[in-house]
């Protein structure tokens, strides 16, 4: 849990159509509820991102990708 004055980290997302990282989350829930909806500042498409449970997170403290 973050504390109420800490900013939420938001995963980095990058479209499907132009390979931009200018996407926002646009819904929470996609047509299925294993996948996110997003939506692209740079190219205006929205596209769908499977979301899994066990995801790695992408602040890793060692080279190889691994938590210390």
């Amino acid at each position: 849990m973050t504390a109420p004055d800490e900013p939420t980290r938001q995963k980095l997302v990058a479209c499907v159509f132009c390979n931009s990282t200018d996407t926002e989350e646009f819904s929470l829930y996609g047509q299925t509820l294993m996948g996110s909806q997003y939506y692209c500042n740079h190219c205006r498409s929205v596209f769908e991102v499977i979301r899994f449970e066990d995801e790695p997170d992408t602040d890793t403290n060692s080279q190889d990708g691994h938590r210390a």
